[in-house]
Formats: structure tokens, C-alpha cells, sequence
């Protein structure tokens, strides 16, 4: 099959169009929150290690457990602050969504190895209109910047196996095989089912395919390089994850949840919509638009596709070695949405391409719509908790939240309340509960390495005469069952008062 060819001119064009389309839908919707909003308690964990230590210093902090991930999204970050003259909310942002624009830009250009402008163009919007990607593309963490190294990788391979080695693909090989192995532990799945699909399809013999290969070895001894780092992490944890343990009905709750989206149903309809239109011309569903359907995928779009394995493989790592169940670990099996999208477009005629541009554009309407409330709501929430300490903070009185979630944010915000709040260690309620674990452990390695947030115990809690009590939602309330010694009552809508008992009361 010939390759389409793509010029410089083309891709920045596309990565501009991308640009262009994400600002005008966040002003058109008013959706500033997911740029502008505090950072969350991961978000909060990016800051500390990228924006408040030297480089030696961060990676000694992630030995210690005060991240579980490798070091290089992190270097991200700190270019970003090094630019910016700090590490801020807005700042990191711009990071991931310069991030997702350059990973949508490569599936684009994926694409075009077999596919026209348009059909490329709406393949690429698939994977944005999906919330994962969305969501990643206005978080402060590091699947942003994997989804860009993924599909960095994936738009490398091609080049190295169709063309004679030089050294400028030999370098480029392994650095982004370096970069997308150390960026997530996970990548090392991407890289692998990568490697494997050129190796199973690429053009020309197993053994040449091989040779030029070589350098993506970079990758696995880059992540093995980080092997005292894993160790040090899960050294500092009294238990792995704080995830519940998968069945195989919740595995298939979560592929179904992660693979049925807006892109693929619109997907679904659109053939069902080229199909019932040949009919009426006694066309037959493997002729439409001329081309034959059995005509095989490109190795670009193809090496999209084949990422829908890295889904299945973490189920499989969940059920046999542990949990790794958060969809956003997911996030390079949104790649495969793509050369299915395209692959339907291209099969349409002008009106169904534009009824699946149509179609795409609302579905990433309604996905910015839920991912700007839920960020409002973030926003807003965090301005409640953040006024409610300022004020309680006056009286001298320790402030307790019942998770780091709610401490975090204000802290980050204003570290003079460092000294004024501290999170409940719920451990003593239920020591094998293991999310109160994870969170104890996670919250003694920020304190120690940090000194950012505290912890009490409620034995601790009970030698007190009175602290406050601020719950993560409404409708919490702290009970006489956890603090038997204290009355409690409530002075704002999430906040508590909570008295030691005389010796005389009932």
C-alpha cells in the first residue's frame, strides 16, 4: 500500500487548527475552570516534586515514595516552570494541553498514511472528544505528556522501518523510546505492543525489521535505569495500592465504560448510515464509496489500532498481580478510536462527513461541558474550604480535614495555614481498610520530605479540648462513634465544632 505523504507546512497547520479549536470551545462554553481551577491532591504531589526542590533533591524525594511515577514527565514540568518563573495552575496546564495538541497532531499525521485530510482530521477528534483525554489534557499529571510520547512513538516507527537507517532515526528512536518508558511506568506497554506490531506487520523481512529496531532498546533499559526508584516507592508504602481488588464482571463494567464512547457510537451509526444509503442503488456494504472493505489498514493507523491492547493488558495485570483500574492509566487505548473513525469517514460521501463532523464537534461539546462543571465545582468547593480556614484559622484552633483531598489545596494556596491544619490518619477506625493505609503512608512521606501537611490521630484528636472539622462533601458529618469525647456541632455548611465533654456531662 503507498503511503500518503504529509508536509511540515500540513502538520503545523493541523497543530494550530487543534490549538485553535480548544481555545475557541473553552471560550465559547466559559470553561476557563479547567485551566484556572487549584490544583487537586495529585496535582498537588506534580507541584511539590517539580516545582519547590532542585532536580537532585526531586529525585531523591521520588526514592522515598513521595510520587510513584519516573522522573521524566516531571523534568516537563519543571521546564515549564523554569519558562514560566514558577510552577503555577495555569502553568502546568498549558503543559498538558500543549501536550494533548502535539499527541493529536501525530494521530493526524498517523492517519494520513492512509487516509485524506478529512477523514485524518475527524479521526483526530475522536480521541479528543473522549473524557480520558480531555480530563488529561487539563490535569497536572503525567498522561498528557504519555499520550504525546506514545504517539511520538508510534509516529517514529513507521519512518525507521520504511527508510534506510540513518543516524538522525537511530537517535530519534531511542529517545522517544527512552522518553515514553519513563515517563509512566505503563509505557513500557505501549513501546512493547508497538515493537511488536512492526515487527508482525512492518514492510520487508522479520530479521531487517529487527536491525533497524535496535535502538528502541533505549526504552526498557531507560525504565530499568529507574529500577531503584520503583523499589525505594514501593518501599515506603505498607501496601501497594490503594485500588479495590478487580472481579471479572468490574473488568468488563470498565473496558465497556472505556471503549463505548460518544466517537465510536458516532462511528457505529455513520456506517449504519453509508450502508442503508447503497442499498437504494443496489450497492453492497463492501463496495461503498468504490473501495474494496477488505482493504487492510496502513502501518500507521494500524499501530493506533493495535493500542486498544493496553486496556486488556492492565485487566489482566489488575486480576493477576494487582489493581490498576483508574481509566487514565488507560489512556493510549484511546488511540484506537481513531483509525476506526477515519476508516468510516472515508468511506462516506460528502454528507456523511459532514454529519460525522457535526456529530464529533457535539460530542466534544458535551464532554468539555461535564469536565468544565466538574471543575467549577472543584473551584469552588476548595474556595469554601480555603474561606473556612482563613476564618477558623484566627482563633488558634487546629483545623482538622478528613482527607488530604480537602487539606491539600488550601495549603498549596496558602502555606501559612501549614501550621494551623492537619488531615485525619483514620487508620485506628479500620487498620485494614487500605485506602485509610495509603493515604497515612502518603501522607507521612509529604510531611517528612516536605514538611507540607500533618497528620493526627484520633487518639491524638481526643486529648483536645476542642479543633474544628471540615468534611470533603456535603451531607459528611464526623459522629459520636469516631469522637465519643467531643459534642459536635456544625458552623458552616462542610465545617464542625467539636468540645471536649466535661467530666460531668451525660
Amino acid at each position: 500500500m503507498t503511503a500518503i505523504s504529509w508536509s511540515r507546512r500540513e502538520t503545523v497547520w493541523f497543530m494550530l487548527a487543534a490549538l485553535g479549536f480548544i481555545v475557541l470551545e473553552i471560550a465559547a462554553m466559559g470553561a476557563w475552570a479547567m485551566v484556572t481551577k487549584p490544583f487537586w491532591l495529585d496535582e498537588v504531589s506534580t507541584y511539590l516534586v517539580a516545582g519547590t526542590q532542585s532536580l537532585p533533591e526531586s529525585i531523591r524525594s521520588l526514592a522515598a515514595g513521595a510520587d510513584s511515577n519516573p522522573p521524566t514527565g516531571f523534568l516537563l514540568y519543571r521546564l515549564g516552570a523554569l519558562v514560566a518563573g514558577g510552577l503555577s495552575p495555569i502553568t502546568a496546564r498549558v503543559v498538558t494541553v500543549a501536550c494533548v495538541v502535539g499527541a493529536l497532531t501525530t494521530v493526524y499525521l498517523l492517519l494520513r498514511d492512509q487516509f485524506s485530510t478529512w477523514p485524518a482530521a475527524i479521526g483526530a477528534m475522536a480521541v479528543w472528544a473522549q473524557q480520558v483525554v480531555m480530563h488529561a489534557a487539563f490535569d497536572a499529571r503525567l498522561y498528557g505528556p504519555l499520550l504525546l510520547a506514545s504517539g511520538c512513538m508510534l509516529l517514529v516507527l513507521p519512518r525507521t522501518v520504511r527508510h534506510a537507517p540513518t543516524l538522525v532515526s537511530a537517535v530519534s528512536l531511542a529517545l522517544v523510546s527512552a522518553v515514553l518508558c519513563t515517563i509512566h511506568y505503563f509505557g513500557i506497554l505501549t513501546w512493547g505492543i508497538a515493537i511488536a506490531t512492526v515487527v508482525l506487520f512492518g514492510p520487508g523481512s522479520w530479521t531487517a525489521t529487527i536491525r533497524r529496531l535496535l535502538p528502541s532498546i533505549a526504552g526498557p533499559l531507560a525504565l530499568a535505569a529507574c529500577a531503584p526508584l520503583y523499589f525505594g516507592q514501593r518501599a515506603s508504602l505498607t501496601v501497594p495500592t490503594w485500588m479495590p481488588d478487580l472481579t471479572a464482571l468490574g473488568a468488563a463494567r470498565l473496558l465497556a465504560i472505556f471503549f463505548l464512547t460518544l466517537p465510536v457510537a458516532i462511528a457505529l451509526g455513520c456506517w449504519v448510515l453509508i450502508v442503508v444509503r447503497a442499498r437504494p442503488t443496489g450497492g453492497l456494504a463492501e463496495r461503498v464509496a468504490g473501495r474494496p472493505l477488505t482493504r487492510p489498514f496502513a502501518l500507521g493507523p494500524l499501530l493506533l489500532l493495535t493500542q486498544a491492547a493496553v486496556p486488556f493488558v492492565l485487566v489482566a495485570f489488575s486480576i493477576l498481580v494487582q489493581p490498576a483500574t483508574e481509566l487514565r492509566y488507560w489512556i493510549a487505548g484511546t488511540l484506537a478510536a481513531a483509525p476506526v473513525v477515519a476508516f468510516v469517514v472515508s468511506r462516506g460521501d460528502t454528507l456523511v462527513r459532514w454529519i460525522a463532523t457535526v456529530a464529533m464537534v457535539a460530542a466534544s461539546v458535551k464532554t468539555m461541558w461535564g469536565e468544565a462543571h466538574r471543575a467549577d465545582a472543584f473551584a469552588r468547593r476548595v474556595h469554601e474550604d480555603t474561606r473556612d480556614a482563613m476564618q477558623l484559622s484566627r482563633s488558634g484552633t487546629l483545623i482538622v480535614t478528613r482527607l488530604r483531598d480537602t487539606l491539600y489545596p488550601v495549603l498549596q494556596q496558602h502555606p501559612e495555614l501549614n501550621s494551623h491544619m492537619a488531615a485525619l490518619d483514620a487508620t485506628p477506625f479500620d487498620s485494614t481498610n487500605r485506602f485509610f493505609v495509603f493515604e497515612r503512608d502518603l501522607g507521612r512521606i509529604t510531611h517528612r520530605r516536605y514538611g507540607f501537611g500533618n497528620l493526627v490521630t484520633p487518639a491524638e484528636l481526643s486529648r483536645l479540648s476542642s479543633f474544628y472539622f471540615i468534611e470533603p462533601q456535603s451531607g459528611g458529618t464526623p459522629t459520636s462513634e469516631e469522637f465519643p469525647r467531643h459534642t459536635i456541632s456544625r458552623v458552616s455548611g462542610r465545617a464542625f465544632y467539636l468540645v471536649l465533654r466535661s467530666s460531668h456531662d451525660p
